[in-house]
């Protein structure tokens, strides 16, 4: 009885030959759970504690403070050059 319910021509022709749909529907099935898993996954994370947010803002201020520093020392540099000539 088995084999007339899920036999090759379950589900209609077969749509590859030598592959049962229920093969095909079974191989689908996996491949739709499976990227629905991996979706869930990679969702992003919320940061575990508040100190790598911390020291990512001490580490950019210091940069900002670094630019500052060498756009004065640019902008020095071209007055001193647009005065020469």
């Amino acid at each position: 009885m088995m084999h007339h319910v899920f036999g090759p021509h379950f589900l209609g022709a077969p749509l590859f030959p030598g592959v049962p749909n229920l093969v095909l529907f079974i191989l689908f099935g996996l491949g739709v759970w499976y990227f629905l898993k991996r979706d869930k996954q990679t969702e992003p994370q919320a940061p575990n504690s508040g100190h790598s947010k911390i020291s990512e803002t001490e580490a950019l201020r210091d940069e900002i403070a670094q630019l500052k520093k060498e756009n004065a020392l640019l902008r020095e540099l071209l007055k001193r050059d647009l005065e020469k000539k």
